[in-house]
């Protein structure tokens, strides 16, 4: 890690994170000398399940969290800072950006990232970045399926309630 990183005043409130994919160094370490930081950006080459699990722990300040979503960030990375033992119980936005050109990999589609969207909208975290919009439209495309759905069995169900009280009774 950086000397300079090491030694930063007190006057710095956001920290904006990258690194190459290969060097994978844990930067936890460095972060807990920071308390006060309200923004973090991290982008690329991180080992994401150890920085975000602990960043709840280690910046209980942090109120923007702004992430680069690639091919290394789980589902799972993600929903641990909204909620459970490892919340960021200060967390008012959450960003979830498209990740540097090199760093693109297999990308799960929008709709894997619906319960990242729900999940911040009970926590009452806003959710931004082009990542977010996608997952916004993913969800409401598949709530706008899903009552479709319960409508056309409404439907159904009142047609054949149609049908028997319009059949004689049998007895």
């Amino acid at each position: 890690m950086s000397s300079r990183l090491r030694r930063l005043p007190r006057t710095v409130a956001h920290l904006d994170l990258s690194q190459h994919r290969s060097m994978k160094e844990d930067i936890t370490a460095a972060l807990k000398t920071y308390p006060w930081l309200v923004k973090v950006s991290l982008w690329s080459g991180l080992e994401w399940s150890t920085v975000l699990r602990s960043l709840g722990r280690i910046l209980p300040s942090l109120e923007h969290l702004e992430l680069a979503v690639c091919e290394t960030l789980s589902l799972s990375d993600i929903l641990h800072i909204l909620e459970g033992p490892n919340k960021i119980r200060q967390l008012r936005r959450l960003t979830l950006r498209v990740c540097h050109l090199y760093d693109y990999g297999p990308l799960q589609p929008p709709e894997h990232f619906i319960p990242i969207a729900e999940l911040a909208e009970r926590e009452k975290v806003e959710l931004e970045g082009l990542w977010a919009i996608l997952a916004g439209i993913a969800k409401q495309e598949r709530n706008d399926r899903l009552e479709a759905e319960r409508e056309k069995e409404q439907e159904k169900r009142r047609e054949i309630s149609r049908a028997a009280a319009a059949s004689p009774p049998e007895w």
